[in-house]
């Protein structure tokens, strides 16, 4: 049984390395591709956004030149790109930003600007300082990444409450609209009423009988055997300060309540002295007149 010894002069061949890449090194694409692109014409009319988008960039910049706490930079870093991924989700419009969470991006935008400092002096520490400060370095970081988680949780519960504004606003909007609809309903109802009304006067009109109006005069009777109503009203003691008579129709215009109307009257009688032209009577007697 022969051993593989490798041969005299011959070095073992020897497996390749594989580097670790931290995973926010694969994650900034996705970054220039999502948040920052959906934020970028915002951002460019709107400071506090363009102060947020910024201090982010920031932080991606430092965790990939860190020398030491790398690890924690970047997950510094990822959780200030979730934090953005919040804001894009719930600005979609920039110039219509509700009150808290326009405060809750300043307040984010201020800690980004604290941290950077900080996290430029840490990544930038070489050799013994680098040794010297580790733990301290750590708890740093720590702090700035417990610190953001709480901007994490503010600028959550600051979407939420723009949905529940929204939500409320809708309801409000569909009250009203409810309570327009019943109004425009009200109206149609007293729309029709009224032509109905109108619909039933025009046909008891109608079924009155033709208004029986003298050949020889121009003159209407006033024979106290003859009862005349005009509009359902007795006429008997009504003057009329006009009285056009036009084949064939007669033009009543009562002194009493200015009323006009034209009625019809009968073509069996012949039109003797009155053809088609219209005669306009003064008269200040009283006179029975009219329809029925």
């Amino acid at each position: 049984m022969r051993l593989p010894f490798p041969l005299r002069g011959r070095k073992p061949q020897a497996r390749p390395t594989v580097k670790f890449k931290p995973r926010a090194t694969l994650r900034l694409p996705d970054l220039l591709s999502t948040s920052f692109v959906a934020l970028k014409e915002s951002a460019d009319a709107f400071p506090p956004l363009k102060g947020a988008v910024g201090g982010v960039l920031a932080l991606w910049d430092i965790a990939q030149r860190a020398e030491s706490n790398k690890s924690e930079a970047c997950n510094i870093a990822i959780r200030a790109e979730e934090i953005l991924d919040i804001i894009a989700q719930a600005v979609p419009d920039a110039s219509a930003i509700p009150a808290p969470m326009l405060q809750s991006i300043e307040r984010f935008t201020a800690l980004l600007h604290d941290i950077r400092p900080s996290m430029e002096k840490i990544a930038g520490a070489r050799g013994f300082s680098r040794i010297r400060h580790l733990n301290r370095n750590e708890r740093t970081l720590q702090r700035f990444k417990s610190q953001l988680d709480y901007a994490y949780r503010d600028l959550l519960a600051a979407s939420a409450l723009r949905v529940e504004v929204q939500q409320a606003e809708m309801a409000a909007q569909q009250i009203q609209l409810a309570a327009q609809q019943e109004q425009l309903v009200c109206q149609q109802r007293q729309i029709h009423n009224a032509v109905t009304k109108v619909a039933t006067f025009t046909d008891t009109f109608a079924l009155q009988p033709p208004l029986m109006v003298p050949t020889d005069s121009h003159r209407f009777s006033t024979s106290s055997t003859s009862t005349f109503s005009f509009f359902g009203q007795p006429l008997n003691d009504l003057s009329f300060i006009n009285v056009s008579v036009s084949v064939p129709s007669v033009t009543l215009i009562t002194k009493a309540s200015g009323t006009r109307g034209t009625v019809w009257f009968s073509p069996k009688f012949p039109s003797r002295g009155i053809g088609r032209e219209s005669i306009h009577h003064q008269s200040k007697s009283r006179v029975r007149a009219g329809i029925g």
